[in-house]
């Protein structure tokens, strides 16, 4: 079997039949010249005489016909779109995962049922110019990012699918997985330096999954035993994030690959959260703020307030009154598990003092902070108010 016989199995060419037979034969020659992808799509221009240009699945230009502009840089995680209005925008898929976008522009000519169809084989080609240039070899986070992309989006709807998939990628993920969600305080991905997120949290995270999408930077971390995946990183993470003004939500655990999307929402909802509370931080994670989202889908059925324990509001007109600060000093109290001496330090208190505070709350209140119900209605009472905005973030 000769080469050109190959490239006609590979693509679905078949040269007797096709209308366009020159152009592809044309482009069959430049995929077998070994020139490279930049050659190949200086031909398909001159073949078909319309502005082609490939990019990674991040908008990173790959190649463009010579002459033409260099292409701007497309949007983080918007959706596959023609190049101009009108144009044509097809996925490069290499064993189902999408490695690239075919962009061609329409310079205001429609295509014919024929040209679509060449376009279609010529996807498949640059497919297996990247695959022969070592391309997708020496960049895996393509397909990487694919395969991230389509679970966020429900593409794949078996745990079977999602397995052949990372056979595939030759990856087996660890355990227990969290996603982190990146983006911009304003959501304005236009931003310049977010365009170089990918590669910083790439090498963050050199074995994680990464995907720009819907205007955010989504990471996919894996961890052999329970914990929290960003416990060695997160001083660098905090710093990268403040320094540029970003804001990153950090799931829950799940072990679930299907369960991706649903922790997608949870990673997106711990930034929104986090950032409606104005927060000075940086870095929120879901499980310190599931109180909150359960208020959120609370406050509309009943009033937050009238769930709150009513020593509560005792506590905090007496600090109105008195120009105490018994609310904070049981916020503390309950935040560090009742430890006297580590509550004292953090109020920067004696710890006779912290006794003094804390049996003035009880007879005030008439709560037992020895007794597990009496902490968890109090506790839930205290997120309930920071919701509410009455008292500050913790």
């Amino acid at each position: 079997m000769d080469e050109r016989t190959v490239v006609e199995s590979s693509t679905g060419a078949t040269f007797e039949q096709e209308p366009v037979e020159g152009a592809l034969a044309r482009l069959t020659d430049a995929l077998l010249s070994d020139e490279g992808l930049q050659a190949l799509i200086d031909e398909a221009g001159r073949a078909t005489g319309r502005r082609i240009a490939v990019e990674d699945v991040e908008g990173r230009s790959l190649a463009w016909t010579t002459g033409d502009e260099s292409p701007a840089p497309a949007t983080p995680g918007a959706p596959t779109g023609a190049a101009d209005e009108g144009g044509l925008a097809s996925q490069v898929l290499l064993r189902g995962v999408p490695v690239a976008v075919l962009r061609v522009g329409s310079d205001g000519r429609d295509f014919s049922l024929d040209e679509r169809a060449l376009f279609e084989r010529f996807a498949r080609m640059i497919a297996l110019e990247l695959q022969k240039a070592g391309v997708v070899r020496e960049n895996r986070g393509m397909l990487h990012a694919g395969f991230l992309s389509d679970l966020l989006d429900d593409r794949i709807d078996t745990a079977a699918a999602a397995r052949r998939r990372l056979g595939a990628l030759g990856v087996t993920l660890p355990r227990h997985l969290h996603l982190l969600t990146v983006a911009t305080r304003s959501r304005l991905v236009a931003d310049v330096r977010f365009q170089s997120l990918g590669d910083r949290l790439r090498r963050l995270f050199p074995d994680a999954f990464t995907v720009s999408y819907q205007g955010s930077y989504v990471v996919l971390l894996g961890r052999s035993t329970p914990g929290d995946p960003l416990r060695e990183v997160e001083t660098a993470l905090t710093e990268l994030l403040a320094g540029n003004k970003w804001v990153a939500g950090l799931s829950g655990s799940f072990t679930e690959i299907l369960e991706t999307r649903r922790h997608y929402a949870e990673a997106l909802k711990a930034v929104d959260l986090g950032v409606r509370g104005r927060n000075a931080r940086s870095l929120f994670r879901y499980e310190d703020l599931k109180v909150f989202h359960m208020a959120e889908l609370c406050e509309h059925q009943v009033p937050l307030q009238a769930l709150c324990h009513p020593g509560i509001f005792t506590l905090l007109d007496y600090d109105d009154e008195q120009g105490a600060d018994l609310v904070e000093t049981l916020r503390v109290y309950m935040r560090l598990a009742r430890n006297p001496t580590r509550s004292a330090e953090a109020l920067g208190v004696h710890r006779n003092t912290l006794f003094y505070r804390i049996d003035r709350i009880e007879k005030l209140t008439g709560l037992d902070l020895a007794d597990g119900e009496d902490l968890f209605r109090i506790g839930m009472s205290l997120k309930l108010l920071e919701f509410l905005e009455r008292i500050r973030p913790a």
